[in-house]
């Protein structure tokens, strides 16, 4: 029997939105009027915080700049455009953005990758095309929605990648606070310092030490006695570091030098585009990922919800105008935003204030930011990388389930050892296959004969209802469930009726129609007769969608399974009648 067509409200299941509409609305979701608003509604704690969260964002713009390879000055300027641009076109009132340890590490890669290109082809140009193509890709993925889809992703893959780019960003600084030669790679950062174990140079261990043991000893103090938080345990390691270094006298590679005026602009060049797609898309991914689980955090601190539309909007355009004056990309940092809202921020011009506080101190005091030595920037970053790591998941590791274990070790070997975005793609594939796994096992379903469900008093009526057999699969019918319910029509007895109870599955994928469409061939090939019976409009327009009607017959579809029901046993009442004749 013939089913109405679905309501709207049902149709919004399974038909996706136009383009048109879709793009319509997140147009009006990445309007930065949404920051805007009250902007100057709390100025001065507003202008307090950004200059704090400067101070805070000074060293570690310099030694991301210097560890990505493109310059303390990409460091700098990055943490300037991200401030102002970020602030004003980002998803988060308390978020503030900058280069980032994970994003220095990934563009390390894409300039060691670079040398790998045919005809000698410019590094540097390479690489902030590449930044460039990445922010592109970051507005074409706010404008299509999916920002949203990396809360999907399970915490045992984050907390291993986390743990993994902790280690990484640890490690890649050895070689600098031993002295020796920098490499790009863990394994090569660790053997060059083992090799070299009798050139290592004592002041360079000297001042990466003391600058380490300043930064860890004021954060405990700062824990202890919060006035110690009004300078930034960063701030003070580098002063000391660069003080002790400058008195002492020693010979040590320095930052260099630092241009005063502002970045030329840079047109990116795609002659290498089909090398680039790769690398720009782990870039924009891993910037997406870092930013929107600072979000959280920010809206945790603030209870507000932030935009993930517009933080990818936001993060695309800064990553964009980042590449074009050659800085490096960024991403909405958690250090520097927790910092922020501690200090009494409550809108976006805080973030604005931080990056024009950042410009006035290149101007001012850049000649002083030269001579900063570059084993006090590894000093700096290797506590960050120790600050990286997922504490949280550390007590528990040996109490891992088998699956979650899995998935967090493998994503962290393969992000120190590998790939970043490789180790979270792998890490989610994972994660996916366990939980279809298991939400295999969970699926249930009813395999039973109609008499097993309501017996009678009558013997003849019982041998026939032995007859039909009845199968009610539950929830979704999805690629998981395929071989449960193939299993279990399997293990059915003879029987000459086949009735399929539709009216407990919630939704039927690709597979789960033909997982229908095959066990109809089997039972017609058993001379078993094969009746659907109940199913919500949506699951009615499923089955018609996937043309299994057309395999079994409009006749053969019943609204209920009681219509279905009464249909088989008005067939074997004709049959017995027929026989008895």
């Amino acid at each position: 029997m013939e089913s109405k067509r679905p309501t709207r409200a049902a149709d919004r299941w399974y038909v996706r939105k136009p383009l048109k509409e879709t793009l319509g609305s997140n147009f009006g979701e990445i309007n930065p009027a949404h920051n805007w608003n009250g902007l100057f509604k709390n100025l001065k704690q507003d202008i307090l915080a950004g200059i704090t969260v400067a101070v805070i964002a000074l060293p570690l713009a310099l030694a991301f700049g210097v560890g990505s390879g493109l310059g303390a000055s990409a460091g700098l300027w990055a943490a300037i455009i991200a401030g102002v641009f970020g602030g004003l076109f980002g998803g988060s009132s308390v978020g503030v953005s900058g280069p980032t340890g994970p994003l220095m590490v990934q563009v390390g890669i894409i300039m060691a990758g670079a040398s790998l290109l045919p005809d000698q082809a410019d590094r540097v140009l390479y690489t902030i095309s590449t930044i460039t193509l990445s922010g592109l890709f970051l507005m074409a993925i706010s404008f299509l929605n999916i920002a949203q889809l990396v809360y999907y992703t399970p915490y045992s893959v984050v907390a291993g990648f986390m743990c993994g780019i902790g280690a990484l960003v640890s490690i890649l600084q050895l070689p600098h606070i031993f002295g020796v030669e920098a490499q790009k790679s863990v394994f090569a950062s660790i053997r060059v310092v083992i090799e070299n174990s009798d050139a290592w140079n004592r002041p360079s261990i000297q001042i990466a030490g003391l600058t380490f043991v300043a930064v860890v000893v004021w954060d405990l103090a700062g824990k202890k006695w919060s006035l110690l938080k009004s300078l930034p345990a960063p701030l003070l390691g580098l002063i000391l570091g660069t003080m002790a270094f400058r008195s002492a006298g020693f010979d040590l590679p320095t930052i260099g030098s630092i241009p005063k005026t502002i970045p030329h602009l840079v047109l990116p060049d795609f002659t290498y585009f089909q090398f680039m797609i790769g690398p720009a898309m782990a870039l924009a991914g891993l910037a997406l990922i870092d930013s929107l689980l600072t979000c959280l955090v920010g809206d945790h601190l603030n209870g507000e919800h932030h935009s993930s539309t517009r933080e990818a909007f936001g993060r695309g355009l800064t990553n964009t105008i980042a590449g074009l004056f050659g800085a490096l990309p960024t991403a909405t940092s958690t250090t520097i935003t927790v910092a922020n809202f501690r200090c009494g921020s409550k809108t976006v011009l805080s973030s604005v204030i931080h990056g024009l506080v950042l410009v006035a101190i290149i101007f001012v005091f850049g000649s002083i930011a030269e001579t900063i030595p570059l084993a006090c920037l590894a000093a700096l970053l290797f506590k960050v990388g120790i600050d990286v790591i997922d504490y949280r998941i550390v007590p528990i590791l040996g109490r891992l389930p088998f699956t979650d274990a899995w998935a967090f070790w493998g994503t962290l070997f393969i992000t120190v050892f590998a790939d970043l975005m490789i180790a979270m793609g792998v890490g989610v594939a994972f994660a996916a296959f366990r939980f279809v796994h298991e939400m295999g096992h969970l699926y249930s379903y009813k395999a039973l004969t109609f008499n097993e469900q309501c017996r009678s008093g009558d013997e003849i009526t019982e041998i026939m209802n032995k007859m039909i057999a009845i199968l009610q699969p539950r929830g979704p019918l999805f690629f998981g469930a395929v071989e449960p319910l193939l299993r279990a029509y399997t293990a059915f007895d003879k029987h000459s009726y086949l009735i399929i109870d539709l009216h407990c599955v919630s939704h039927i994928d690709l597979s789960g129609a033909y997982v229908l469409e095959d066990i109809v061939d089997k039972a017609k090939k058993n001379g078993v007769e094969v009746f659907f019976g109940g199913g919500s409009p949506r699951i009615h327009q499923l089955i018609k969608q996937f043309k299994i009607i057309e395999h079994i017959g409009q006749e053969c579809y019943f609204d209920t399974y009681e219509e279905a029901l009464e249909m088989v046993q008005e067939l074997q009442k004709r049959e017995s009648f027929l026989a008895a004749i």
